[in-house]
């Protein structure tokens, strides 16, 4: 039960209190220091990775060179 109040109590803080207040008080490396993105992506192969993104989202990134080589490569192939 006293799990259970101290739950209660975080989530009425939580709530009561606005986003921006909240994470002004912490860096974005320790907001995101939870996550292990290397490690979540260890699991997967590139072409699993990918998969989940549409062809414009996977060239954003990239510089025109890079852009104009894929363009050639998907020609080729």
């Amino acid at each position: 039960r006293v799990m259970e109040m101290g739950q209660e109590w975080i989530d009425a803080i939580i709530d009561s209190a606005p986003l921006e207040k909240i994470l002004k008080r912490y860096k974005p490396n320790e907001v995101l220091g939870y996550y292990k993105p290397d490690e979540i992506l260890d699991h997967y192969k590139p072409d699993e990775v990918l998969d989940h993104y549409k062809p414009e989202q996977r060239l954003a990134g990239l510089t025109e060179e890079q852009i104009l080589a894929y363009l050639e490569r998907l020609k080729h192939s």
